[in-house]
């Protein structure tokens, strides 16, 4: 019996990490644990039964949502990621942090702060391995794709300075993934492994709307290596009318397109294999035994069962990612 977190994030991690367990020959049972800042519900951040919950877990997955202020320290979830790294060191189970989640645990833990980039970065990228043997990255090929949708990132070279080691890198001093010196027991997300193929462009859709009824928004960006060139030049042309005729009405007729054929399905079997690598060890670590080299189980048999939260829903608060504003992450 397992649950999904909710909202859409919380089903694409639900199902990408269903599949890499299947991939890795793992069993695994999913839980979701609702640790939301800004909701009445009766089990707030912190309560005992969460908490609980949270130390049975052998891993943990974090995302977070949309920033609620400039400075981490000052955001509502900062507690909460807060209270997460002190219960997994006294635990020492492996916890990943995406989006959001990421910035707030680095700056806590390294003292780094977000920089917000010039322009969105949105699109499917290149990125480039930096240790194919590493335990997370074992596999993969020496260019990985992954999809990005964010406004911020934190400084490679910052990281590096902490300790931090770095996984996949994107270009120039942007990354993608990274994780502790061990490779494994934290990782820190900044791209969207988890996206189906077609997240982007609902996102894109939903930006473009926000534009619309809002001045003081951003008209987004096109995704890069993402869609066909003449469905870029159709959502080009949009958005050069959208900018001179402002104007709610509009939103009825955006360009109905669609993402390249097959655009996912190289990022899903590398985000799949990724992930896979990342339950293995867990499965190891669980075992005591995370400085060996990740094991398959005989044919036909499975692993001890891991039991991970997905955790969409740990620090999901704001606006949902199929609604609202741009999301400042």
């Amino acid at each position: 019996m397992a649950a999904t977190g909710r909202g859409t994030g919380g089903q694409q991690f639900d199902r990408l990490i269903r599949n890499a367990a299947n991939s890795a020959r793992v069993a695994v049972h999913v839980d979701v644990v609702d640790l939301d800042p800004t909701t009445s519900h009766p089990h707030l951040p912190g309560s005992r039964s969460d908490w609980q919950r949270i130390a049975s877990f052998d891993a943990l997955v974090v995302t977070g949502a949309q920033p609620q202020n400039s400075h981490p320290e000052k955001d509502p979830g900062y507690p909460v990621i807060e209270r997460i790294l002190d219960l997994s060191r006294r635990r020492n189970f492996f916890t990943v942090f995406s989006c959001l989640s990421a910035h707030l645990a680095l700056h806590q833990m390294c003292g780094v702060q977000r920089r917000r980039l010039a322009h969105k970065r949105v699109g499917v990228l290149d990125h480039q391995t930096v240790a194919r043997r590493g335990p997370l990255t074992v596999g993969l090929p020496d260019v990985v794709t992954m999809p990005h949708s964010r406004w911020n990132t934190v400084d490679r070279d910052e990281l590096v300075a902490c300790g931090v080691r770095l996984e996949l890198l994107t270009g120039g001093s942007d990354w993608a993934v990274a994780t502790s010196q061990d490779g494994v027991r934290q990782v820190f997300v900044q791209g969207h492994p988890e996206y189906l193929p077609d997240m982007l462009l609902r996102e894109y859709r939903r930006d473009v709307r926000v534009f619309l009824t809002d001045p003081d928004a951003p008209y987004p960006p096109i995704p890069e290596g993402y869609l066909a060139d003449t469905a870029s030049r159709r959502l080009a042309a949009f958005a050069r009318r959208a900018r001179s005729q402002r104007s709610p009405t509009l939103a009825t007729q955006l360009p109905t397109v669609g993402p390249l054929p097959d655009v996912a399905r190289r990022w899903t079997a590398e985000a799949t294999a990724m992930t896979a690598n990342w339950i293995r060890r867990v499965a190891d670590g669980s075992t005591g035994r995370i400085n060996d080299p990740p094991t398959r189980p005989a044919a036909g048999r499975h692993q001890d069962d891991l039991v991970l939260a997905n955790g969409c829903s740990s620090v999901q608060y704001g606006p949902r990612l199929d609604a609202g504003r741009e999301r400042d992450r």
